[in-house]
């Protein structure tokens, strides 16, 4: 999995990269972000962990934790 963590690293760093330009291009931070999709994916695949699941859980305690503050703002 350090081979995948390491290739995860980089493309984050790239990304950061194309982020920090005076002048952003769109099309490179697209292609940059869909790397560091692609990696991330990779290191769930070497944990055996589904990235649909983990997704969709990370949807559930966003809409949980939105509706709490919604609550909150009432």
């Amino acid at each position: 999995i350090s081979g995948a963590i390491g290739k995860l690293e980089e493309e984050l760093d790239e990304f950061y990269y194309e982020i920090k330009q005076e002048k952003q291009d769109k099309e490179k931070l697209e292609d940059e972000l869909g790397d560091v999709f692609f990696s991330l994916i990779n290191v769930s695949r070497f944990l055996k962990i589904s990235p649909e699941i983990s997704l969709i859980k990370a949807i559930h305690k966003f809409q949980v934790r939105f509706k709490e503050v919604e609550k909150e703002a009432e």
